[in-house]
């Protein structure tokens, strides 16, 4: 039986930027990363596919589909993302999903939130605060 050996520092940089997306695919034989915009945008992507095993294997990402529909048509899209955990916190009475990559949400990170959602969400500053923090408004 042959031992398969995963490369973990390929993995985890791999997995450290496809936190900054919302996934990987392959995209026309080619893998690609899945941003938002229009509503997603797909961009050239510099691992390769075996890669997406890799960290599927490791655990810390998963499979999921977006659905894109328009009044013609609806295409899914398998892709991997980054493992994320959930959490909700209420704010002035109006419940906040959350995303966050590196668990658990600190009394700070809640604090930088609720700054954010009273600003109406127009502070540059605790918004990227937030996403170096890897936490993001679901």
């Amino acid at each position: 039986m042959a031992n398969i050996v995963i490369e973990t520092s390929r993995v985890e940089k791999f997995l450290d930027t496809l936190k900054n997306y919302v996934g990987a695919t392959i995209w026309q034989g080619a893998p690609s990363f899945v941003s938002q915009g229009a509503p997603y945008t797909i961009e050239p992507c510099m691992y390769d596919a075996a890669l997406f095993q890799e960290a599927l294997d490791s655990g810390k990402a998963e499979k999921r589909v977006l659905t894109v529909a328009s009044i013609s048509f609806t295409h899914k899209l398998e892709i991997i993302a980054a493992k994320s955990h959930r959490y909700r916190i209420t704010v002035r009475g109006v419940d906040i999903d959350l995303e966050v990559a590196n668990p658990p949400l600190t009394p700070k990170d809640e604090e930088l939130v609720r700054k954010l959602v009273t600003t109406g969400r127009k502070d540059e500053n605790v918004r990227k605060e937030l996403e170096r923090r890897g936490i993001r408004l679901a």
